[in-house]
């Protein structure tokens, strides 16, 4: 599986967190998660500044321990984005999993309706929890890093 920074943020959240550990992401979810963080501190004032270096020091250590899928080419990240209406962001998050052949998952609704009619999506509330399924994806082994070719 491939998680997104909203789903990365909604699973860290829940008894499900574990189940990160043994997917992918692309480098750019840690400065999502950076900048989500910075709104609840800044903009939401849901967080204190302490709480909110708490938080990604949780999540920074979180998206490290996750296989890392290389950027897809830039050219085709910016036709997807644009055939499918997406920001640069969602669209990379999309041909990365695409790249892989992994189940994409998200909880940004115009990334998962735009990846639904291309490959296997699911949001973060749809993801087995741990004991679900222990047999990791074949597209996984123990010490992997996933990747995309870069043109």
């Amino acid at each position: 599986m491939l998680f997104d920074a909203s789903a990365i943020m909604n699973l860290s959240r829940s008894d499900k967190s574990a189940t990160l550990l043994k997917g992918n992401t692309i480098d750019l979810a840690f400065y999502e998660v950076g900048s989500s963080i910075r709104r609840k501190v800044c903009v939401d004032k849901l967080l204190t500044m302490d709480e909110g270096i708490l938080a990604l020091d949780s999540l920074t250590s979180v998206i490290t321990s996750m296989g890392l899928v290389q950027r897809a080419d830039p050219g085709l990240v910016l036709q997807t984005a644009s055939r499918e209406n997406l920001t640069f962001y969602d669209a990379s998050y999309l041909c990365a999993a695409e790249a892989t052949k992994e189940e994409l998952v998200t909880d940004d609704q115009r990334l998962y309706d735009a990846a639904r009619r291309r490959l296997k999506v699911l949001k973060s509330s749809d993801v087995p929890g741990e004991g679900s399924d222990p047999t990791p994806p074949a597209s996984q082994d123990a010490g992997r890093k996933s990747h995309v070719g870069v043109k």
